[in-house]
């Protein structure tokens, strides 16, 4: 049986690290702020990445960001792999708006899905050397802090800025993605269930947590 060609999906915050991330495996990616979903062929390795529009610390805005991605998706007749989050370890410590974004990632994918993921930590390029220990330990305490994902297969890596970091995570996410075993994002299977109008993203489980927040006035520190 042949499989699929991997079609990797790229999430998280606005500033984590995305586009920068595609840059370095040698995609020509605008350095606008990403409005739409975006994708790309990555030559030479059949390999789809798809940029999406970062999560936003507007509640509102992010719920805007779930339509447009259910749009791509719901209209792209390639099915989606493997998923990339990322997240910028210069942030220090998981703001309330953080641990929601990260909820939303988990929402998207499904309990299901979460093996053919990958959790990428960014930024480090950006840090000076005298403090890179204090952030060694809060990447410890984030991978500890969500076991429950690598329990179910995430695996946490790091971004270092350089094509040879990023190849790194890529053949890891394409590894992932190449299994004969079937799975589809849950937010997919929601989103044909409630439909891509405002109320239906609402009512997906990536679309509740978010409302959550709206509704209680996020966010504080942690």
């Amino acid at each position: 049986m042949s499989l699929r060609k991997p079609c990797i999906l790229l999430l998280g915050p606005t500033g984590s690290g995305k586009t920068t991330f595609a840059k370095r495996v040698g995609i020509t990616a605008s350095d606008k702020p990403t409005t739409q979903c975006t994708a790309y062929q990555v030559e030479g390795l059949g390999l789809t990445l798809v940029d999406t529009p970062g999560f936003s610390d507007s509640p509102a805005e992010t719920l805007g960001v779930l339509r447009i991605i259910g749009k791509w998706l719901g209209q792209d007749s390639q099915a989606v792999t493997g998923v990339i989050y990322f997240q910028a370890i210069t942030n220090g410590r998981l703001t309330g708006t953080a641990r929601s974004h990260i909820s939303v990632f988990e929402q998207i994918c499904g309990v299901s899905f979460l093996s053919r993921t990958v959790f990428v930590t960014t930024m480090w390029d950006k840090l000076a050397d005298p403090g890179k220990a204090r952030y060694e330990s809060l990447h410890g305490e984030l991978v500890r802090k969500y076991g429950r994902l690598t329990n179910k297969g995430t695996k946490f890596l790091k971004f270092t800025g350089d094509g040879g970091s990023a190849k790194e995570v890529l053949g890891c996410i394409e590894e992932k993605s190449r299994t004969s075993r079937a799975a589809q994002l849950q937010f997919v299977k929601e989103i044909k269930a409630s439909g891509l109008s405002p109320t239906g993203v609402r009512k997906t489980s990536a679309g509740k947590v978010v409302v959550k927040d709206l509704n209680r006035g996020f966010c504080a520190i942690l």
